[in-house]
């Protein structure tokens, strides 16, 4: 099972005064994806400004291209240990976005896929990622460490795009 391209992408409430805990004028404030879906399409949750909570379920194995793209008041993410693939601007300008638990058995992060999080300060990666493209954390700030063992792909591609790097 997986939640469509653009599914909820700049989903509105139909009355202004609309205002409670789930919902507000600007779209959802929160979310909690079935315990079944297995991918988050393209665009799926993009422009919802509203949305501060997102809950993925066990068994979510992809993230795909812009899925919270411009989710500006989402504050955390938790991904599922099942999470192997963030694709490109999953999460870009997600300038809230101030902490993301990361699984051991995240593979691949795409491009830009947290772009602009200005919030982020630091990121676990485990010695299991094996691709990041170089804008994966573009306009993040000086203020960004990843946190990794000492010798992975990810201490490499940290040191090499200018990122502090925390050795676990």
């Amino acid at each position: 099972v997986s939640i469509g391209d653009y599914a909820f992408a700049r989903c509105i409430p139909a009355k202004d005064d609309l205002d409670d805990e789930f919902n507000s004028p600007y779209g959802l404030k929160q979310f909690q994806i079935g315990k079944n879906v297995e991918s988050i399409g393209k665009s799926a949750f993009e422009n919802l400004s509203a949305l501060k909570k997102v809950t993925l379920p066990d068994g979510l194995e992809s993230i795909g291209e812009g899925a919270f793209y411009k989710c500006e008041k989402l504050t955390n993410i938790k991904l599922p240990d099942s999470v192997t693939e963030i694709g490109g601007w999953a999460f870009s300008w997600c300038s809230s976005l101030s902490e993301v638990e990361t699984p051991e058995n995240l593979k691949t992060l795409g491009d830009c896929a947290f772009q602009g999080c200005t919030s982020l300060e630091s990121i676990y990666l485990s010695d299991v990622v094996s691709h990041m493209a170089n804008t994966v954390f573009k306009e993040c700030g000086d203020d960004l460490s990843i946190i990794c063992p000492e010798g992975s792909y990810a201490e490499t591609y940290a040191k090499d795009n200018g990122i502090k790097v925390e050795n676990d």
